[in-house]
């Protein structure tokens, strides 16, 4: 019997004794390496999590920027905070300010010129000749005619409060009226304004919306210019040719010497220093 336990206890001693160092020193510490790698595990998961929640918060920050495409022309977007406000420099109930201010509010700079091939590639109609460049046609940007609009339905009601006559038909007016109607409803803005309890019409006044940058439309604008200026329109509007109106080209403009020998006019001679008429 002394034997067999001998005997068993040396088969269970030889079998360890067979072992190399390391794959002892393994062996005992399996309990050990099992825990590390939970704790490593763990770890790792805590961290995907974490870069998980901070590419969400950093795609939710900029894919709206970079999902919003840019205006197919001027390349503008929606930059800018503005509130609406129930007083602007426009609607002071100061008649003199005002109607100075609504007179300078003009047309002019949204009357382009574009080359043919810029107009064809995006499809565009074609427009009125550009007199000083064969290879360019007239546009005007919509911005600048519903700014025309206004313009012109302000100077309607100022000639009704001063019981003058309409410098403009009333089909003109209406005209401007249903392009309004029609730019508005077009756009669609779905911008919940709040509202009060007061009987005044003060819905939304101090929210903010966003815009885009007028300024950065005017430039584009005269980069494209077509050197117009609506002019004195109760008289001009009524000449057979329009070409005068395209004559104010900046300083720097390559059409001034063309537009010079047309006009029997010497180098010193700058159509852009001549002054607007505005009505009043």
């Amino acid at each position: 019997m002394v034997e067999d336990k001998e005997s068993t206890y040396r088969l269970l001693r030889d079998e360890h004794d067979n072992d190399a160092p390391e794959d002892r020193v393994t062996q005992l510490h399996q309990p050990f390496a099992w825990l590390t790698r939970l704790h490593l595990g763990i770890l790792l998961a805590i961290s995907c999590l974490i870069n998980a929640f901070l590419v969400l918060l950093y795609l939710e920050n900029t894919i709206p920027a970079c999902l919003e495409k840019p205006t197919e022309f001027a390349g503008l977007t929606y930059d800018r905070m503005l509130p609406w406000e129930d007083r602007t420099q426009y609607n002071t109930g100061n008649y003199s300010e005002q109607d100075l201010l609504w007179g300078e509010l003009r047309a002019d700079s949204g009357i382009i010129a574009l080359t043919k091939s810029y107009a064809a590639e995006h499809g565009l109609h074609r427009g009125s000749p550009f007199p000083w460049d064969s290879e360019k046609e007239i546009y005007l940007i919509n911005g600048f005619h519903s700014i025309h609009c206004l313009s012109q339905l302000y100077l309607a009601l100022k000639e009704y409060r001063e019981g003058l006559p309409q410098s403009r038909p009333f089909e003109h007016s209406v005209h401007c009226l249903d392009w309004l109607r029609g730019d508005i409803m077009c756009r669609a803005d779905d911008t919940p304004l709040y509202t009060t309890t007061s009987r005044h019409a003060d819905s939304g006044f101090g929210q903010f919306r966003k815009c885009k940058d007028w300024n950065k439309l005017v430039s584009w604008a005269e980069e494209h210019t077509a050197c117009y200026r609506n002019g004195h329109f109760v008289v001009e509007d009524k000449l057979e040719s329009q070409v005068g109106r395209f004559k104010f080209c900046p300083k720097d403009s390559p059409y001034l010497d063309k537009i010079r020998r047309y006009y029997g006019k010497g180098e010193d001679w700058f159509p852009s220093d001549e002054k607007i008429y505005i009505p009043h």
